[in-house]
């Protein structure tokens, strides 16, 4: 069995994919028009919710111009406790994930890590709950994608998952059907 892609090649098309993606933020003045990489964008008022890429969402934050619309900012402690408490009461009923779930975790604790008060204790110990809760959700989240995998039909269980993971269920699918082709023949 050889490989389609290697993991860095996964890593860096899901980290695209969340870069590009929009979402929700706030501006917390009133900005005029800026450019963010090569695009222009605004003006924008004061308490101004609009979709952006996250990539411009990251440069305006760092210049502290917006803060992530609330309900959009599935990296934050508590969004991470609160899905996998979800995911614990009902273990066999896979819970939506939005699709860059993983990636945005992983793009957040890079920048976390950079930030020079990633020295400060408190905020260690953060990034420990956040991956230690992450790698429990995972964890929890595989049993159920391992089903999906073997049956090969639930479509409904494919659009709760991240991209990752929906990535994990079509390789362990082809996994499967080779491993039945050999051990059937």
């Amino acid at each position: 069995m050889i490989a389609r892609e290697s993991s860095e090649e996964v890593r860096a098309r899901f980290r695209m994919l969340f870069l590009n993606e929009l979402r929700p933020c706030v501006f917390r003045e009133d900005v005029p028009e800026v450019n963010v990489g090569d695009k222009r964008i605004g003006p924008f008022k004061a308490g101004t919710t609009e979709n952006l890429p996250n990539w411009a969402i990251e440069i305006l934050m760092a210049h502290a111009l917006v803060d992530l619309d609330p309900k959009k900012a599935y990296d934050s402690l508590t969004e991470i406790q609160e899905r996998y408490d979800a995911q614990r009461r009902n273990p066999h009923i896979l819970k939506e994930l939005p699709s860059a779930f993983y990636s945005g975790l992983s793009r957040r604790l890079q920048l976390i890590q950079r930030d020079k008060t990633s020295l400060d204790p408190e905020i260690r110990d953060a990034i420990k709950h956040r991956q230690r809760f992450v790698e429990m959700l995972s964890q929890m989240r595989l049993t159920s994608i391992i089903q999906v995998a073997r049956s090969g039909a639930d479509q409904d269980k494919r659009r709760r998952m991240s991209h990752e993971e929906r990535w994990l269920c079509d390789e362990l699918e082809i996994l499967l059907s080779s491993w039945r082709e050999i051990v059937t023949e």
